[in-house]
Formats: C-alpha cells, sequence, structure tokens
C-alpha cells in the first residue's frame, strides 16, 4: 500500500512526494485507465470513482493512484483530497501517451509558499485542459490569489 501519511512540512517538500507517488503510479494508470482520445475523456473516466475526503488533521496524506482506488487510508474506494485526485489524474495522462502533450499541475493560493489547492491538465493540441476532479466537470478552474503552474517532468512521462 503506498500511502505517505505525514505532518505537513512545506509546498516543496510535499511536492517531492506527489512526484514520488506518482511514479508508483504509472504502471498501475496503464493497466486501470482505457485509451482515451481527449483529456476531457481522462476526467470522465476517473470522476465516478472519486470522492472527496479532507486529510486528516494536522496531516499530509499523499497516496498513490492504486491505493486510492483498492486499499485506501479510509478504507472506501476512491476516497481522497485534490493532492490524491491530481496523483491519480497525472498517472493516468501520462498512461496515455498523446503526442506532444505536456502534463501540468497547479498549485493555487494565497501566496506561493501556502497553496491551498492543486489539480493537474494537460496542454495537448494547442489547447489548456484542466483536470481538477475535485470539480463536476473538466475544464473549470476556480480563481485565487496566486496560481502557480509547474510541467510535469519529461523524464518520468518517458520513462
Amino acid at each position: 500500500m503506498a500511502v505517505l501519511k505525514k505532518k505537513y512540512k512545506d509546498i516543496n517538500d510535499t511536492m517531492r512526494h506527489i512526484r514520488l507517488q506518482i511514479e508508483e503510479s504509472r504502471n498501475f494508470a496503464r493497466s486501470f485507465v482505457p485509451r482515451c482520445k481527449t483529456p476531457a475523456d481522462v476526467f470522465f473516466y476517473l470522476k465516478p470513482y472519486l470522492k472527496y475526503k479532507r486529510d486528516p488533521r494536522g496531516t499530509e496524506l499523499l497516496q498513490s493512484f492504486p491505493t486510492l482506488i483498492n486499499n485506501n487510508y479510509y478504507g472506501i474506494p476512491g476516497a481522497g483530497d485534490c493532492d490524491c485526485f491530481t496523483i491519480a489524474a497525472v498517472a493516468a495522462c501520462m498512461a496515455q501517451r498523446w503526442p506532444g502533450a505536456e502534463v501540468w499541475i497547479k498549485l493555487a493560493g494565497r501566496n506561493k509558499q501556502y497553496p491551498v489547492h492543486i489539480w493537474s491538465g494537460v496542454d495537448y493540441k494547442g489547447q489548456s485542459h484542466a483536470l481538477d476532479l475535485t470539480n463536476p466537470i473538466p475544464n473549470y478552474e476556480r480563481k485565487y490569489p496566486y496560481i502557480q503552474k509547474l510541467i510535469v517532468n519529461k523524464k518520468l512521462i518517458n520513462k
């Protein structure tokens, strides 16, 4: 079971561990998510599996995609928060291997040091596709005073 449960240190530490959980999730994503024509298809495939559940108080819980779906911390398949959903969505998009696609993560909040929300997306065929699985539809991004877009490491994608 790939669950990382720890006290929140800072956003850099959290992002390092999110990348590790994405790496842990890649093989599962290839077998769990079918080939999709568009990023919206990935969103609509994943959405029915997911149930929003806040992290335990004072804890940063980062679940890999297989753990989120099969054997997670809450004992409820698909239960997690925005970072768990982001890990799953990035792994699912990486499994698609869309030509020229650039997978990204966005961090949002009042400032760079303390984001309050995270989601993923893909720049593909000249369009940006937001995949915030806490929303009911794809391509919807809530407004925040500060948003930082981070491109997922291409070396990670091509492995």
